[in-house]
């Protein structure tokens, strides 16, 4: 991973460039957009920047040649998406954490009652929304200054807005299970992580650095197979953790997803290996806004008595082996091929 994870310094400091850039030209009417970048930057800062990494990674893999400042620049945006995502998501999903820190919304709610404004939540959930917005807005103008290309179906832009799109639409499957009594199909479960999560975490930045550096329509269709297995690991680990990790090493509230109702692959397995009596307690906990911690520990006692780790593991092998196979087929020096599979053992092992 220290080939990959070398870039984000780099992009971290260009991160910090750009928004003070925007903190110098902002309009000095309302001081809102400042308060923004202020709570923005260690926000979009504070995580590994991974998927800006991986773009960096994969242009110099494929043109032999350090990264410009317009792939830096394609990096960026994308960091910068990915964090409009987080914050409308946490507003979603009701989590007041993120990265060990308060979540933007719950910062705005805290703003709201320390001036003790009215309708503080509502105010905070609002500004939040906002933001988010803004932020994917300052992607695009990053991504408008990087190379573009006369092949729609490959250029960095595309490939970018295909899979925001898809990613909405993958989140707007997922709220679809949360509010669903039924239970999803392992297929549907499997479709909704690769919609949603697995396709813009790794297999849009490995494709966004290889069209950066010219290559081919055919090479894009292997790196975004590398990275639905990838990014499928990823979130089947992400689940996980959130489900039955550690907060203080995730930054984020651990059982959240059970509350929540999250139809996810541990969920599934989890229905599927316990009793009737144990189903029905669990139907009254995942999906209900009520649920104590005394419920929440109930379904991560059931989590660890089944098993369901191994059987979550077992799944994410099969990937592994999906994707080392792949990687195997293509054609690029041996140290980048060991770095992609370094990448994949990564989502498969993280621990935040």
């Amino acid at each position: 991973m220290e080939p990959i994870l070398a870039y984000s310094p780099e992009l971290r400091a260009g991160l910090h460039a750009f928004i003070e850039s925007k903190r110098l030209a902002t309009d000095p009417t309302f001081p809102w957009e400042v308060d923004f970048l202020d709570r923005l930057e260690p926000f979009a800062t504070g995580g590994k920047l991974l998927r800006g990494a991986v773009v960096c990674f994969s242009y110099a893999a494929f043109s032999e040649q350090p990264p410009d400042s317009e792939v830096l620049d394609a990096a960026m945006a994308l960091e910068l998406a990915h964090s409009a995502l987080l914050i409308h998501d946490d507003i979603m999903d009701s989590d007041d954490l993120r990265r060990g820190q308060p979540s933007i919304h719950c910062q705005y709610r805290s703003l709201a009652e320390q001036r003790n404004l009215l309708r503080g939540n509502d105010f905070g959930v609002h500004v939040a929304l906002c933001g988010g917005d803004i932020a994917l807005l300052y992607a695009f103008e990053l991504l408008g200054r990087s190379r573009s290309d006369s092949n729609m179906v490959t250029s960095p832009q595309r490939l970018f807005t295909d899979q925001m799109i898809s990613t909405c639409v993958g989140q707007i499957q997922d709220l679809y299970f949360e509010a669903c009594p039924d239970l999803p199909t392992k297929k549907a479960i499997y479709d909704l992580m690769e919609t949603k999560t697995a396709a813009y975490t790794i297999a849009l930045p490995l494709t966004m650095g290889a069209a950066l550096a010219r290559k081919s329509g055919s090479v894009l269709q292997k790196l975004q197979a590398i990275g639905i297995a990838a990014g499928t690991i990823f979130q089947i680990r992400d689940d996980e953790l959130g489900a039955i990790g550690d907060s203080q090493k995730t930054g984020k509230p651990v059982g959240a997803d059970i509350r929540e109702g999250k139809k996810t692959l541990l969920y599934y397995y989890l229905m599927k290996a316990c009793s009737d009596d144990e189903r029905q307690r669990l139907q009254t906990t995942f999906g209900n806004a009520a649920t104590t911690t005394q419920d929440i520990a109930y379904a991560q006692s059931l989590v660890r008595h089944y098993r369901i780790s191994q059987l979550l593991s077992m799944e994410t092998k099969h990937l592994q082996k999906r994707a080392h196979a792949a990687i195997d087929k293509l054609t690029l020096a041996a140290g980048a091929k060991a770095t992609l599979k370094e990448l994949v053992a990564f989502c498969a092992q993280r621990q935040l």
